[in-house]
Formats: structure tokens, sequence, C-alpha cells
């Protein structure tokens, strides 16, 4: 009887697994000694937007040469809706900064791209949706029926240097106390065992607690949401002209 007991009251009452053990804070939190990370947010085509972050962030890095060595984390969602995603590539893959390592990640648009690539038919009129018509025209793609010759156009006009730099956008970036990816993690298992389509689409937690402070982007705000484990810094800068630069050192996160 007492261990029917124990099992009907206490079966009920169990750890929330979705909080970790150890939950980081903002207050907390700070990046690997010595070092300085910028973080950019959904660029989505906005070319103008991401040449005045990089002029800032080229200043930042002038002024702490001799302080620091330095990080760029690129959050995904380069293409798409804005007017200027091929020239955002492009931008993007011949980018030098000194004494910074620069880290891009991929984003849900990106993914989309590279599927509609291997699966036309199937990805089609998802990416649509979410934009790509905006892409296929800063390409000089037209005439948008024929499924199969839209693709052998984007191919062409892409090229195998810009696709292979999509295919090898990584996921995640970890750096100190701070876990940068696309999309929201879920509560449900720890960072570095999160799935791939999650850390690209997923847009929901139940709790803001993790182990680490999550930098991210894909959930489009008016402005930075600074939350108890996350930093939300898409700011929606294709239609809001506000692309958003993080800079963390030390304990600090600044909006630049």
């Amino acid at each position: 009887m007492a261990a029917f007991l124990k099992k009907l009251f206490f079966n009920n009452i169990s750890e929330d697994k979705s909080t970790p053990k150890v939950v980081m804070t903002l207050g907390n939190a700070q990046v690997n000694e010595n070092e300085m990370v910028f973080a950019i947010g959904d660029i989505h085509g906005r070319l103008d937007l991401l040449e005045k972050q990089i002029q800032k962030i080229r200043r930042k890095v002038i002024e702490f040469k001799d302080k620091y060595v330095f990080h760029l984390v690129f959050l995904g969602d380069y293409i798409d809706r804005g007017h200027q995603s091929r020239q955002v590539i492009e931008r993007l893959m011949s980018l030098k900064i000194d004494n910074c390592t620069i880290h891009y990640l991929m984003g849900n648009h990106e993914d989309i791209l590279l599927k509609f690539l291997s699966n036309p038919h199937k990805y089609y009129k998802v990416w649509m949706a979410i934009g790509g018509i905006a892409t296929l025209s800063n390409f000089g793609i037209s005439g948008l029926d024929d499924v199969q010759l839209v693709r052998q156009q984007l191919l062409k006009q892409m090229g195998m240097k810009m696709i292979g730099f999509l295919n090898n956008l990584n996921i995640s970036y970890t750096n100190g106390d701070y876990f940068f990816c696309h999309a929201v993690p879920s509560n449900d298992k720890p960072l570095n065992l999160q799935s791939k389509k999650t850390l690209l689409n997923n847009r929901k937690a139940n709790i803001s607690k993790y182990e680490k402070i999550v930098v991210h982007g894909h959930v489009s705000r008016d402005k930075v949401e600074f939350l108890e484990s996350r930093i939300n810094i898409d700011t929606g800068a294709y239609a809001t002209e506000n692309l958003t630069c993080l800079l963390v050192k030390n304990h600090n996160q600044i909006v630049l």
C-alpha cells in the first residue's frame, strides 16, 4: 500500500525537464576571456543596412585591436524579401576584417533555397510563400511557371561557389557562456543536442531558460528582446530599416 501511495502521489510531482539544472542569466554570462563577439540578425536582402553595420564593426575592431580577439557571427536569413539577396551573399563571401574570425550560420530561408535546388517541385511553393520571388528577381529570373527551368536558371546564376558557400553554413556557434543560432531552441533538451530543424525553424519556447545565453533571430520584433537566458536580435530589417548588431564583451551586451 505504501508503495502504491508513493507512486500515486509522487509520480505527478516531477522535475520540470524543460528547465536546465543550471540556468545562465544575462548578468552572469561572458564570452571567452579577451574576446569580443559581434552578432548580426536577419539581413533579408538589405545590403545597404549590412554595409552600415560592417563599418561600425570595423571601427570597433580598430578601437580595441590591441585588447581583444574578435568574432563576427551572422545568424542567417541573408536572402528573400529584400531586393539584394545576391549582393548580400556575395558581400558575405568576400568579407574580411583584420583580426576577426567570421562565423556564418544558416537560416531557414537558405535551407529552403537549398531544398528547392534538390527537390524543386516539393519546395517551390513553400519558398515563394516566404519571399523567394524577390530572390529570383534579383538573380534575373522571371517566367516562374516552369519549376524545373527556374531551378536550372538559378543554378546557372548562382554558380557552384555560391551554392557551396550556402551548403557549408553552420547551424550554431558557441563562445563562452553564449550560444548563437538562427531560431529559438526548444526547452526539452540541452543546446548541444538540438536538432537542425529546431535551430532553423522553431519560434516558441515555453520558458526562456537555458544553460547558456541564446542569441538568435528568426522572430521579428520592433526592438531587441532581452529575456532571462535569451536575446532576440531580429528587428525585421527588410521592412523596418533596422538591422541589429549585438556586441558582447566581458559581461556586457550592447546594441550598436
